[in-house]
């Protein structure tokens, strides 16, 4: 285990600028706590600038140490953070110390580590960490980074016992706090965020998560299913077929960039299985605010002209993921989140058959979101009826064609994924059209005997 780097500390304080106690309380020994707190800065400080390649290294900079050696139980640390973490020990031996030492330690974070505090706090709901690091510098939109490790063995090490492990940082551009915030649906952080710079609503750049899939959302992910399928339906001439598989290689990725923090809100995933540091369990509050917050950046770059109530363009403003064209709307209803999709309706003037970009409405994405059997928390057990009765109660059209032709009710068998049977029930009780029979409908599915009862009983 390597040597501490606070019991290595040297004496380099020059002790001329520390103030003489000229009367000491009878019986009563001083210690570190009777200090004045600008002396204590200035031992963090020189803590800190005794290692000023730690400090420069941080994050950004690769480090690079022998395998054999690895920290108890083979876990690797990175030994530049030695000081980091020798501070943050003194400075929860008491309250005292802890009120002295973490306006030093976050300010020095802001300044070396990106806001890694910021980002950290953010990615676990921790509020009161979002607020002391946007007040001592952090940056809310320092992109995320996780780290990334790669080992190198000498050939002839069968038992790999001798090399060396060079960690490095995996950045994720624009997946900030603000994103981590919304995504864990925590109202107190996004409301420190924008009193502090406000919230960029401007779509990102990440692409697809595709190592994460906390990140991809029903809909999302039924829209992609989708995608490839669809394309090869649209006729291309023989002579171009490599156009064409040249084309859907060149879009994939394209379709895959471009969530914003609405997209991050919105996430219709499993809360056991993913969100274990959601505040809340309810993406409407969220979802509520942040419309308050982008009707205000309107208003101020509007110059302060109209009323704050308008919502500018819901249909564009309200789009979650660029590449996808995903709407806050199709988030909604693909997670069968009644409460806000009821909102988004009444308090924006959004289209009720919006579109994305293969041309499907929200009912479309009622249909497409099928839950998973094996999955009890899927959020997608829930009755369909009372969001397919809102989107048909604003006047959503029940036999709408997407891109591939295909109505709602025809996406409730389309693959992949489990038919969607109780969405398929509802429409059909709420007058969706069939193609031609129920027979031709579900050609080729894999349906049980009492779920076709169920349907012919619609």
């Amino acid at each position: 285990m390597a040597e501490s780097k606070s019991a290595r500390l040297g004496t380099n304080l020059d002790l001329q600028d520390i103030p003489t106690c000229t009367k000491r309380p009878a019986g009563q020994k001083l210690t570190i706590l009777d200090l004045p707190v600008e002396i204590i800065f200035n031992i963090v400080d020189e803590i800190f600038n005794l290692y000023p390649e730690d400090l420069w290294r941080g994050y950004g900079k690769p480090w690079t140490h022998w395998v054999a050696g690895l920290d108890y139980l083979g876990v690797r640390s990175w030994p530049h953070f030695d000081v980091w973490r020798d501070v943050i020990r003194l400075m929860y031996t008491c309250k005292t110390l802890y009120n002295a030492i973490w306006p030093v330690l976050y300010l020095k974070d802001a300044i070396y580590n990106e806001s890694s505090a910021l980002i950290l706090s953010a990615m676990k709901g921790n509020s009161a960490g979002v607020a002391k690091s946007l007040m001592k510098g952090g940056n809310a939109f320092t992109a995320y980074r996780e780290f990334n490790d790669e080992e190198y063995f000498a050939h002839d090490d069968p038992w790999m016992c001798s090399g060396t492990t060079e960690r490095t940082t995996v950045w994720h551009h624009e997946l900030s706090a603000v994103h981590w915030a919304a995504f864990n649906r925590d109202l107190q952080s996004l409301r420190y965020i924008d009193g502090d710079a406000f919230i960029h609503f401007g779509q990102s750049t990440v692409n697809s998560f595709t190592a994460d899939n906390r990140f991809i959302c029903k809909s999302l992910d039924a829209v992609l299913n989708q995608f490839e399928p669809t394309i090869n339906q649209l006729e291309i001439p023989s002579s171009r077929a490599w156009d064409g598989s040249r084309m859907i290689n060149y879009l994939k990725p394209i379709l895959k960039k471009g969530p914003n923090v609405f997209y991050f809100a919105l996430i219709n995933v499993s809360a056991k299985k993913y969100q274990e540091n959601w505040v809340s369990t309810s993406s409407k509050e969220t979802i509520e605010m942040l419309v308050e917050a982008l009707r205000l950046e309107h208003w101020i770059s509007n110059d302060f002209k109209g009323t704050l109530d308008v919502l500018v363009e819901p249909d564009v403003s309200l789009i979650t993921h660029l590449g996808t064209k995903l709407h806050a709307l199709h988030q909604a209803c693909g997670g069968r989140d009644v409460d806000t999709s009821r909102f988004i309706l009444n308090e924006t003037t959004t289209s009720i058959d919006i579109r994305d970009a293969f041309d499907n409405t929200p009912l479309h994405h009622v249909a497409m979101c099928k839950r998973s059997e094996e999955d009890t928390d899927d959020p997608l057990t829930t009755d369909p009826r009372s969001i397919i009765q809102l989107l048909l109660g604003h006047g959503a059209d029940i036999n709408a064609r997407n891109i591939a032709g295909h109505t709602p009710l025809q996406e409730c068998f389309t693959p992949p994924g489990y038919p969607n049977i109780d969405v398929a029930v509802v429409l059909l009780q709420e007058g969706a059209r069939t193609p031609a029979s129920l027979d031709d409908l579900i050609e080729g599915v894999d349906i049980r005997s009492e779920n076709e009862q169920k349907l012919a009983d619609a």
